[in-house]
């Protein structure tokens, strides 16, 4: 009986750890989707990562050139 009660109580733990316990994003996904975003550059619309994307005044641009500009 006590064998039957502790199978029972496993087999409930592991249903509900397969499809009702939210599990936590890896880190490795988020930086992967931020690397695939890009930024428009304020002056001429021209796209650029944020790696590269250079920023004045709270807008990006894409290079020195549109930031003068």
């Amino acid at each position: 009986m006590l064998l039957k009660l502790l199978l029972l109580i496993g087999i409930v733990f592991v249903i509900y750890t397969i499809f009702f316990k939210k599990r936590p994003l890896s880190s490795h996904s988020d930086d992967s989707s931020q690397e695939d975003a890009m930024i428009p550059c304020s002056k001429c619309n021209t796209f650029v990562s944020p790696k590269e994307a250079l920023m004045k005044e709270g807008k990006y641009y894409c290079s020195h050139e549109c930031m003068k500009g």
